[in-house]
This record gives structure tokens, sequence and C-alpha cells, in this order.
């Protein structure tokens, strides 16, 4: 299964991802259907975080830059367009 199957089954199946600012994963729906895709979550965790890092960082900087959106809207509406929760840096 390729990241994007796994992050399209997890909206699928209504459970909602955050990038925590430790680079990891935080997963929120049914307790049982988390479980459910846990084993495939921790198999493919780096490949996971590091997708959408990347896509995260590359759509908030399009929108800053081309957009002229501000940093903090940018993020916002990179991370709801990829369907994610991203946590602040510290």
């Amino acid at each position: 299964m390729t990241t994007a199957d796994i992050l399209s089954g997890l909206s699928a199946d209504s459970i909602s991802v955050t990038l925590t600012s430790d680079a990891g994963l935080s997963l929120k729906g049914n307790r049982q259907t988390v479980e459910l895709w846990l084993p495939l979550i921790r198999e493919s965790k780096a490949s996971l975080v590091e997708t959408l890092q990347e896509a995260f960082t590359e759509r908030s900087a399009i929108l800053e830059f081309d957009a002229g959106l501000s940093r903090p809207e940018s993020e916002r509406v990179a991370a709801q367009s990829l369907g994610i929760k991203v946590e602040a840096q510290a």
C-alpha cells in the first residue's frame, strides 16, 4: 500500500491526522478503526511523515509567496487542503 493509499484510506475512515511538533503522527477517530490502522501506520510512519511534511511545506510556501498570504494563513490553508492538522512548532 502506498503512502497516498494510506492517507486516502484514513480519510475515508474519518481518521484525522496531525503532524506533531516532534515529527510524529497523531490519529483521531473511532478507536477501533484507528487500532486497525496502527500496524500499517507504524510500518509506514517515516514515509508518511516525510510525505506530509514535504507537501505541507511546499503548499504553504506557494500560498505565502505566490498568493501573498501571511505565513499563518498559508499554513492553515495548506493543512486544510491536505486534510491534516499541523502542531505549532515550539
